[in-house]
């Protein structure tokens, strides 16, 4: 009878864990896809509120987007308040695109082609998102920044979501043309991270000591940078003629030391960054982050001093309680630990487990839903900062069961 009780309860702790595990899991992606979510119908939404346009602006920038075609476009605001494009500004934008790679195909994201586009505009920036029915969700996040305390907005996050809607695990992967037209009645359009000019198609396979790319004019300046921080490090980033990278295969066709130009054009030049590839599960999504950053003169470009001193930002932590007691496991099995100044909101704490799994085995069905609880609780936060206070509470669930067989 003992032997068959044991094997139920065995069950049940299993069975607790597993769904306590699941939930973790859930919750993670539930929190990671928070601002991913997008259907058809609020994309229809967010297009009718925003008129199919958005904006968003500082003293130093604007960001306009088109929600039907999903374009975007960055514009410096210089010394004499003028508003510069740093993207061409032909064809509605469209030159400038996001290119996602799903499995073997390979989208360009815009409006026209069957892919849904929307966009709105956030308190501090505009979204914009692509849907491909049953295929993949992009959502492009655009959010504006200050450098330091005494500029207003010169930093622009961007941050690109692709959630999997095929039903399936597969392969994604996530690259973005910039046509840029800033830098182009320049001698030189782009300089490199070592102030070394880029006059010729250059193909960068390792970007740590290449981590940005500078263009401009005789009065603006706009830098690319797309590693350090919280950036999400490419696979690789490519600088050549407009028509080289613009291209559906996804790795361009770049040639050492070729001009920027070609047949068709003069001096056109474009820069792709190409995020490395990465196989999602079905509903999960995966982030790829870079800035840009703007300056006009007098002021000097500030991107590369933000990246270097970049502190994550700080999540808010429920206060604890002063003064509260520890109590272990194997001192009071069940006690609740409260805080004892009165002008503190009283709140429990949990009991830090510490293996000793001596008390009362008549109260261990109670005792073990506290450490499962207390498992679920800590699942859901950093598992890495979690780590020792897990084994402990695992090593003490296996010495209960093994008390509980021996009786």
């Amino acid at each position: 009878m003992k032997k068959i009780i044991f094997t139920l309860f065995s069950v049940f702790v299993l069975s607790v864990l597993v769904s306590c595990a699941s939930a973790s899991v859930e919750s993670q992606d539930s929190s990671k896809l928070e601002s991913v979510v997008v259907s058809e119908a609020d994309a229809l939404a967010w297009n009718k509120q925003s008129h199919s346009s958005a904006e968003k602006e500082s003293s130093n920038l604007k960001i306009k987007s088109k929600g039907k075609l999903g374009t975007f476009n960055i514009y410096i605001r210089d010394r004499d308040d003028r508003l510069l494009p740093v993207f061409s500004t032909q064809e509605e934008f469209t030159t400038t695109s996001f290119y996602l790679q799903a499995g073997r195909k390979v989208f360009k994201l815009s409006g026209g082609t069957g892919i849904t586009t929307a966009t709105r505009e956030t308190v501090d920036g505009i979204q914009i998102v692509y849907i491909i029915p049953k295929i993949a969700q992009v959502l492009v996040d655009f959010k504006i920044l200050s450098s330091d305390e005494k500029r207003d907005g010169d930093i622009v996050k961007v941050s690109s979501y692709v959630k999997n809607l095929k039903g399936r695990n597969d392969t994604f992967a996530l690259k973005l043309l910039l046509d840029t037209a800033i830098g182009e009645k320049r001698r030189t359009h782009f300089y490199d991270s070592e102030s070394i000019p880029i006059k010729t198609e250059t193909l960068y396979r390792s970007v740590k000591n290449y981590p940005w790319v500078l263009t401009g004019n005789d009065t603006s300046s706009f830098q690319i940078l797309y590693s350090g921080a919280d950036t999400t490090e490419p696979e690789f980033v490519a600088v050549g003629a407009y028509e080289t990278l613009n291209t559906m295969n996804w790795e361009p066709a770049i040639v050492s030391n070729r001009s920027f130009d070609t047949v068709s054009s003069y001096n056109n030049s474009a820069l792709e960054i190409s995020w490395k590839p990465e196989v999602l599960e079905k509903d999960a999504a995966n982030v790829s982050t870079l800035y840009f950053a703007v300056a006009s003169f007098p002021d000097t470009i500030n991107g590369k001093s933000y990246i270097e001193n970049y502190v994550a930002p700080v999540e808010e932590k429920v206060p604890e309680a002063p003064k509260a007691e520890i109590i272990s496991a194997g001192d009071v099995p069940f006690e609740e630990v409260i805080a004892e100044d009165s002008n503190v909101e009283t709140e429990t704490v949990i009991p830090v487990f510490t293996g000793n799994s001596s008390q009362r085995l008549d109260s261990s069905t109670e005792y073990i839903q506290r450490i499962l609880d207390r498992i679920a609780e800590l699942e859901t936060g950093d598992k890495d900062l979690n780590q020792d206070e897990l084994l402990l509470l695992n090593e003490e669930l296996d010495e209960i069961l093994m008390r509980l067989r021996d009786n």
